[in-house]
């Protein structure tokens, strides 16, 4: 059949169960890697490698597999087979060509297709900013790929670029999930939700962690960018309070992603205090790349799974457990940084309540449902 032809296919419906063991997967690999190095986990032995993995291999998968939507079969396989080409390659040979063209092609790939979707007459400028926003991510990743192919040292600038722009990213995309389902549940209960999308905070919040990116990348000292940082920190932790989410009674899964959301003005914060005082950004970045970017990411992918089966967000009791376990996870790595050279105890604890929470997800993904039982 001739691809512009054949039924289209749900991006999500084939990334997501491999992205979430994918997830599960390489944060204990990175931490048996940094900690006990051995030659086949050469790949995430250090902190850029490790991030590299996390950001274009987690997180842009995830936003590939959650904003490419339908796609023609073949041209969704293909999309696919590179990101999972990428990763493979990346490990086998680390900094080699293979990995760079796969990834390239990848991140390419996918910024060309979705990218124009958010560009048109007529647009709001926050919805137009996503465009560059997803170009911006492509070509961070391409260059991080250069970086790992020539050996060049490692820019911790750049990596923290790259950061503010997924904070960026999981700010406007996580917004525009709960606003309007924390609207439909007060309305659900007779009550009025004013404040919804709420435009001028999150132009403020587009316009701080952009100008925070650049400053980061532009400036040769990091005091600006940390000013920046937790002044978006603080707008995104009110743009949270002002959509009352325990007012939703019974929601639990709004609670959730209210718990997500405020991880990156948690995140921000702590990566504000660390560049205003000129210390290494790597500990306050987990507060982003682990607490929001994987709560988020997990309820994103397990609520898709389970609004695609018809069945009640509210009553999953994997969407809390996993919330909890990646908390934990968070809040042990954390925890596990104020000791000079690292409590091997809580970084163990963090990898395997991340893993947990990823493998369980994992699971409720590739097990087919066939009633509409809530998992």
């Amino acid at each position: 059949m001739n691809e512009s032809y054949a039924s289209p296919r749900k991006s999500s419906h084939l990334f997501f169960p491999v992205l979430a063991l994918f997830a599960a997967a390489v944060i204990p690999l990175s931490l048996q890697a940094m900690t006990s190095p051995r030659p086949w986990l050469a790949a995430l032995a250090s902190p850029l490698a490790h991030g590299r993995e996390m950001l274009f291999g987690f997180g842009l998968g995830v936003a590939a597999a959650y904003l490419l939507g339908a796609l023609p079969p073949r041209r969704l396989w293909l999309l696919f087979a590179l990101w999972l080409g990428a990763r493979t390659a990346w490990l086998l040979a680390p900094g080699g060509i293979a990995a760079f063209i796969l990834q390239t092609a990848f991140a390419l790939s996918f910024a060309a297709i979705v990218a124009p979707r958010f560009l048109g007459r007529g647009r709001k400028l926050r919805n137009l900013s996503i465009a560059p926003l997803l170009s911006l991510l492509a070509v961070a990743a391409v260059l991080l790929d250069l970086i790992a192919k020539f050996h060049w040292p490692a820019p911790v600038h750049l990596l923290v670029a790259a950061v503010l722009l997924f904070a960026w990213l999981m700010a406007f995309m996580g917004g525009r999930m709960i606003a309007p389902a924390a609207a439909g549940a007060r309305y659900r209960q007779g009550e009025n939700l004013a404040a919804r999308v709420q435009p001028a905070l999150e132009g403020a919040i587009i316009a701080i962690l952009s100008l925070a990116a650049v400053c980061t990348l532009v400036l040769p000292i990091p005091q600006p960018a940390g000013v920046l940082a937790i002044a978006a920190g603080l707008l995104v932790a009110l743009r949270l309070a002002r959509w009352q989410l325990w007012r939703c009674r019974g929601r639990i899964d709004l609670w959730c992603l209210g718990i997500g959301y405020g991880w990156i003005a948690v995140g921000l914060v702590l990566l504000g205090l660390a560049l205003l005082r000129d210390l290494p950004p790597y500990t306050a970045l987990h507060g982003i790349t682990v607490g929001a970017m994987g709560t988020l990411t997990f309820n994103v992918m397990l609520r898709t799974h389970l609004q695609r089966s018809k069945q009640a967000l509210e009553r999953s009791r994997l969407i809390p457990v996993g919330t909890a376990l990646i908390t934990l996870a968070t809040l042990a790595r954390l925890k596990a940084s104020f000791s000079p050279a690292g409590d091997m105890t809580l970084l163990w604890i963090a990898a395997m309540a991340w893993s947990t929470a990823y493998l369980l997800l994992a699971i409720r993904l590739l097990v087919r449902v066939g009633s509409r039982t809530n998992g």
